[in-house]
């Protein structure tokens, strides 16, 4: 031992200098968690829209589908709106789930929000033609909610945030004995 310290570890590795330890989301990954609160709301909205315009949507599968009789109509129109009500409490979960793991800062969630988006818009396309009147639109409000929240989640001071989380929560390795 010649007395001198061991030289630092790589840069990747350092541990937070004292002081510059994680103090919170950025306020672009705020704005983002928000968001998904707001599509949360959004989607149990949708959900009361379409229960509301039930008898809409019970003359729009009368007139699809004239050969039917009333009590197939309703029948299809019950099997429509609860295939909708399933869709939608599960997106309702899931927003929560995406906004409270986010918010934290973990760089699986914010891939799986990125795999969840697509699947969204895909899915609200879909319920698109299950529902009527006002829930059209707060879908469509949806599409658009689901685009900004991507946009915010990979802007540049909330990838530093995600980072930052991921590197903290990793131990760093033991120091190499020579």
């Amino acid at each position: 031992m010649t007395g001198t310290p061991p030289p630092p570890p790589p840069e990747a590795q350092q541990p937070p200098e004292q002081g510059r330890g994680l103090v919170g989301p950025p306020s672009s990954l705020l704005a983002a968690v928000k968001l998904m609160y707001v599509g949360a709301g959004l989607q149990a909205l949708a959900l009361v829209f379409t229960f509301a315009a039930r008898v809409e949507l019970r003359d729009q599968i009368a007139e699809e589908q004239p050969d039917l009789t009333a009590d197939q109509v309703e029948r299809a129109m019950n099997v429509q709106l609860m295939s909708v009500a399933i869709v939608d409490i599960l997106a309702i979960a899931m927003w929560i789930w995406m906004a409270q793991t986010n918010q934290r800062g973990l760089e699986w969630a914010r891939i799986v929000a990125t795999v969840l988006g697509p699947l969204n818009i895909a899915f609200t396309v879909f319920s698109l033609s299950q529902s009527a009147g006002v829930a059209i639109v707060v879908r469509f409000l949806t599409i658009a909610l689901s685009a900004a929240i991507l946009f915010l989640l990979y802007r540049r001071d909330s990838t530093a945030f995600y980072k930052a989380v991921t590197t903290r929560a990793r131990p760093l390795p033991p120091p190499a004995v020579e």
